[in-house]
């Protein structure tokens, strides 16, 4: 609980600081930040990243102590050659079912790493799918053809898988909230995605566009500082549905917006931000005919679900107590209870989260 806490007390979630932080929770805190910028910028970038912030987020006998073992070729050689996954993957019996798949299990693949990646933060559930879900649907507009349309489909579904390396008390704060650190850990995600994906070669093709799905065209986005056509086109398509679904769903800073009002807000950031044309195909896809609603497309709802436990289920999903979804269903919270206990019973889960993932499995959460 303290590998977040800063050396001088601007951590969280209890914003201790110096020797009140456990030295375990100190070493922690330094070197996964260190992993991180010596995958991605080499030795000398650790250095200067332990440096700018000794004193600061890290304790100074901690940044002195890797200081002395970085002069050491043999500290280097050990963790630059060091081959964790393959070792992993060797423990797997050569019988194994799972070991090899075929390309059509790929979307089953991805769906599960969004599901994953969306129970996160209950501002995130279902997330994954609707990003993938209208980017899909840009993309016809844009007339992408096959099998970059595929591969645009499967990196949205996944592109947020990154976040589960951000923990859950940071994602639940406003972006004005949090720390330099905190905020750092969030502009990396897609790095961590980046990360992950390129472990399994049948991804590898959709790994720029997941790293790159923070960039904006004038450079001053993502990790990568990319500009305009260096962005890959699916990640730009990405950045205009992603943010469009972060801004029409409650999200820590704001309730959930109108669509009318999301596209105007988003329209400002056209050219420098987001991309012109995937954000024209955008509003030309929202103004036709609108979508059916989920009670037109399933008459009756999975598993034998009234209207109203879907209703309790959805606001379960969003991380409201049972008190708050009495309030705002106007029941008490005794019927809150007893609805959660025939959902549970119905779909044959025990806890909330398992709940949660029928809902987003099935397509019931708005």
């Amino acid at each position: 609980m303290q590998v977040f806490e800063q050396w001088d007390g601007r951590g969280m979630p209890y914003g201790i600081k110096s020797d009140a932080i456990s030295m375990i929770s100190r070493i922690v805190l330094l070197t996964s930040f260190l992993e991180v910028f010596h995958r991605m910028e080499g030795r000398d970038s650790t250095k200067q990243v332990a440096l700018a912030r000794l004193g600061k987020a890290f304790d100074p006998s901690v940044v002195d102590a890797f200081l002395s073992v970085a002069g050491k070729e043999s500290f280097w050689s050990g963790l630059e050659n060091e081959r964790v996954w393959d070792s992993v993957l060797s423990m797997e019996p050569e019988q194994s079912p799972h070991q090899y798949m075929g390309e059509d299990k790929l979307v089953d693949v991805a769906l599960g790493l969004a599901d994953y990646a969306d129970l996160k933060s209950h501002y995130m559930t279902g997330r994954s799918r609707r990003v993938a879900d209208l980017a899909m649907r840009v993309t016809r507009r844009l007339s992408i053809p096959e099998p970059e349309a595929t591969h645009i489909y499967l990196a949205a579904l996944v592109h947020d898988i990154g976040i589960v390396a951000v923990p859950s008390f940071v994602l639940n704060k406003p972006q004005d909230q949090r720390t330099e650190a905190e905020r750092e850990q969030m502009r990396l995600h897609p790095y961590h995605s980046e990360r992950i994906l390129s472990r399994v070669p049948a991804l590898r093709p959709i790994v720029p566009m997941v790293s790159a799905h923070h960039e904006r065209m004038d450079g001053t986005g993502g990790h990568r500082a990319l500009t305009r056509e260096r962005v890959p086109r699916g990640a730009r398509i990405l950045a205009v549905t992603d943010r469009f679904d972060e801004l029409t769903h409650d999200a820590p800073d704001h309730p959930a917006m109108n669509p009318e009002v999301a596209l105007d807000l988003m329209d400002r950031d056209v050219g420098d931000g987001l991309w012109p044309e995937a954000f024209q195909a955008l509003v030309e896809e929202l103004g036709g005919a609108a979508r059916p609603t989920a009670k037109t497309r399933r008459p009756q709802w999975p598993a034998g679900l009234t209207d109203r436990e879907v209703e309790v289920l959805r606001l379960a999903a969003k991380g409201l107590s049972r008190r708050q979804i009495g309030d705002r269903l106007t029941i008490t919270e005794g019927t809150v209870r007893s609805h959660l206990e025939h959902i549970y019973g119905k779909i044959g889960v025990s806890t909330r989260a398992t709940a949660v993932l029928f809902a987003m499995e099935r397509g019931l959460l708005e």
